[in-house]
Order: structure tokens, then C-alpha cells, then sequence
């Protein structure tokens, strides 16, 4: 009754196509089908918003044959629900909320793979805060933490849907650009988060200005592995950061 939300009265001797949801039943099928041939069977189900792990086991009776089967149904949506959060604690950054250097790693490696994608779809833009160890030495490291926080917030107001954030480590931090149609496009992007920088912030009570300089790496024929990208887009950075800092180089 809990589970269907529908009273014994009205579930009691009937068929089971008839008692489920027609979407929760099409994934039911084929596994009573596979018990009905004799085979034990366990499988994960998610149905009416909780989720079950569920096992048929058939009955083997004195003729050929099965004449039934038994199941059982543990509600497992807590567990679930566990390995969602942990999996999303691994590949996410705990200061500022933002995916770590796993998750945008694994995100650009697949990226990097399709089969579509052609030279200069997209690109890395590679940041850190200027000045941010005088930052954390005059102010403070709560208070850096609040720099980290209002930059990464600052850093996603600028970026499409379809981008991505990431914090690596440290004041490190990378921009995934997809689905570019020329530098103009990476170019225009990394312009707008150096204009987002320029309001002072107040945090810990005091005025700061979050400074930032950018590399930016396109995609080339020859970039395999999200090293390849990283590499060329840190060397630009370091680029921007000798010849004048807030500003952007790209890569060659």
C-alpha cells in the first residue's frame, strides 16, 4: 500500500501489468520474464521517486517449469541518496562549490574524445588572483577564503550554460569554453571576466580588488589529453602575468 499508494482492496488478485504504473512496469517485465525462465534475478529499479533493489527468485515445482516466483523489494533511496552526495563531494570543491580539478578533468577528457569535434571548438581559459598571497598575509586567510568564494561566484556569472568552472587548486582556477566558433568568441569571454573584476569587494570589512590574468589555449588537431590544453594555457597565463597583469594572452 506505502509503495503504490493504492489500497490491498484495489491491488489483491489482480494482474501485475494492471497493478503498476505503465512506465514501472515496462522495466518490471523483462526481468519477471528471465525469473519465469528459471533464472534468479536482482536488479536496481527507480520508481515513484524512491529507489528499490529488487529480486525474483523462482519457484521450482515437481513438473516443468515455474510455476511462480518470489520477490523481494528493499527500499534503498537513503543508500542512494549517500552515494549521490559522495560522489559529488569527490569531484567538487568544498571552499567554493565549484567542480574540482577531477571532475574538470574528466569533463574536458570527454571532450577531447568526440569524434566531432574539430580544432578550435573549444578552449581553456586558465586564471589565478593577483596578489592573492599579499592578500591572505594582510587580511587574512578567512578572509582570503572569501576572495576565493566571490571570485568563483564572479567567474560563473560570466560563463554560458554550457561552460564550465573549475577550481584547481589554490587561486587556480580554469574555464572550460564549448562549442566555440572562432578565438573572437574565447576572446570576448576572457574580456568580460576581466571587466567583471573590477568592482572592489567588500568582504571581512574591508574594500578588495580581485585582480585576475588569463591564458587562453583553443583546442589544436594535435591536443589529446587535457594536459595538452592545460599546458599551453598556463604558459599563456604566465605570458599575460610578465607583460601586464590584468589582461589575457593567448596561446599559439
Amino acid at each position: 500500500e506505502r509503495a503504490l499508494r493504492r489500497p490491498l482492496s484495489e491491488v489483491t488478485g489482480q494482474a501485475l501489468e494492471s497493478v503498476y504504473e505503465a512506465a514501472t512496469w515496462s522495466k518490471l517485465a523483462p526481468h519477471l520474464d528471465r525469473a519465469f525462465a528459471g533464472e534468479r534475478v536482482r536488479f536496481e529499479l527507480e520508481a515513484g521517486g524512491r529507489a528499490y533493489e529488487v529480486t525474483y527468485v523462482p519457484e521450482h515445482g515437481e513438473h516443468a517449469g515455474v510455476p511462480g516466483v518470489y520477490g523481494l523489494a528493499l527500499d534503498i533511496s537513503r543508500l542512494k541518496s549517500v552515494e549521490r552526495e559522495l560522489r559529488e563531494s569527490a569531484e567538487r570543491d568544498v571552499l567554493t562549490g565549484l567542480p574540482n580539478r577531477r571532475h574538470f578533468e574528466q569533463r574536458l577528457a570527454a571532450r577531447l574524445e568526440g569524434t566531432a569535434l574539430t580544432a578550435g571548438s573549444i578552449a581553456v581559459l586558465f586564471l589565478d588572483l593577483d596578489e592573492f598571497k599579499r592578500i591572505n598575509d594582510t587580511h587574512g586567510h578567512d578572509t582570503g577564503d572569501q576572495v576565493l568564494r566571490e571570485f568563483a561566484r564572479r567567474l560563473t556569472a560570466c560563463v554560458r550554460t554550457d561552460d564550465l568552472v573549475a577550481r584547481l587548486a589554490g587561486d587556480e582556477f580554469v574555464i572550460l569554453l564549448d562549442r566555440l566558433s572562432d578565438v573572437v568568441e574565447a576572446s570576448r569571454i576572457a574580456e568580460k571576466v576581466l571587466a567583471a573584476m573590477l568592482p572592489l569587494a567588500r568582504l571581512g570589512g574591508v574594500e578588495i580588488a580581485l585582480r585576475t590574468s588569463i591564458g587562453v589555449a583553443l583546442r589544436k588537431a594535435q591536443d589529446r589529453v587535457p594536459a595538452d590544453l592545460l599546458k599551453r594555457a598556463d604558459v599563456a597565463l604566465y605570458r599575460a602575468k610578465a607583460e601586464q597583469r590584468g589582461s589575457y594572452r593567448v596561446a599559439e
